[in-house]
């Protein structure tokens, strides 16, 4: 009895310190470990390159959605409903019969072998109404959603690449979204039945020698100047690589405006707009069509010569 009462006392007197001594080690390898992460991350942070102007205006830009609620610890996935992912039923005929039909035309080993669509397909394309998925209907466009239009993409991306690039470019890259939504009147009806009906062929230039995905980090600039009373913009050399530069009809180029001597008076403002230029604009030159890994979408790069007049911006902020 005696002993089975000592032992017991023994364990009530250890039981503090063994706890203590328990959690004493978590602690310690826990201070540890964050004492190691964070000289890892202050020399990570030394290292790695400052946000860029683009990065920082994307941070900033928008609204906060279903993110919020994932980092609240406690997401609402009934929040996710309202999202409707289904195809209307002009987006549903349109993949059941010309989507369908365009696939049929095309064999990925004849499109590699020969570098090209067949032109029976670029006829198609255009005529079908593939380049104006975005556009509104009042312009000659089929006016999808985003769903339908990722969709057209996505089928024609399981049977060529190529194509699904072609198609994708003036939906996603053309001038047609800026025009909706920062167009005069007279630049709409002027570019986008033409855009919707495959009558212009649109690319976009961005991409050069210190930007692409870094637009903030771009070189290519415009001046502000006057000519015959009218503002103009007097765009500098510029070389720019551009996806089907060698077949489009219109170019939309990206440019970084300068106003030294306060001509837009409130009009508009010095940063990144963008001017849109028909294929024979003058000082306008299409280089060479690339070879880019012998992958057969259309890419090559687009030389603007010194001093080239531009009156044609989207707004009317400079015209």
């Amino acid at each position: 009895m005696l002993a089975a009462s000592t032992k017991r006392a023994a364990a009530r007197h250890a039981a503090p310190f063994v706890t203590s001594r328990i959690m004493l080690t978590p602690m310690t390898s826990m201070q540890q470990t964050r004492t190691i992460y964070g000289g890892l991350y202050k020399m990570a942070k030394k290292m790695m390159p400052r946000m860029s102007k683009t990065e920082k205006a994307a941070l900033d830009s928008g609204t906060v959605g279903f993110d919020r609620d994932i980092f609240s610890g406690s997401p609402k996935l009934s929040a996710l409903d309202k999202y409707s992912a289904k195809l209307t039923p002009e987006e549903q005929s349109f993949m059941d019969n010309e989507v369908n039909e365009l696939c049929e035309m095309l064999n990925d080993y004849d499109i590699f072998h020969k570098q090209d669509l067949p032109l029976a397909a670029w006829k198609f394309i255009k005529e079908k109404g593939f380049l104006g998925m975005i556009i509104p209907k009042q312009y000659g466009g089929k006016q999808f959603t985003a769903h339908g239009h990722a969709q057209v993409i996505t089928k024609l991306n399981t049977r060529s690449t190529t194509a699904g690039v072609t198609v994708c470019v003036p939906n996603s890259l053309g001038p047609a979204e800026l025009l909706l939504r920062y167009g005069t009147d007279e630049q709409k009806n002027h570019f986008l039945p033409a855009l919707a009906t495959g009558k212009h062929l649109p690319c976009f230039g961005l991409t050069g020698p210190t930007s692409g995905s870094d637009a903030a980090n771009m070189k290519d600039t415009g001046v502000v100047e006057v000519q015959e009373g009218s503002n103009v913009l007097i765009l500098t050399d510029m070389v720019i690589d551009i996806t089907l530069a060698p077949v489009a009809t219109c170019v939309g180029l990206a440019i970084d405006v300068k106003d030294p001597e306060n001509l837009l008076q409130g009009l508009g403002h010095e940063g990144i707009t963008v001017a849109l230029l028909e294929r024979n604009h003058p000082g306008l030159e299409m280089g060479r069509r690339h070879d880019t890994l012998s992958v057969p979408f259309m890419v090559c790069t687009t030389h603007l010569a010194s001093f080239v007049v531009c009156t044609f911006v989207f707004s009317n902020a400079i015209m």
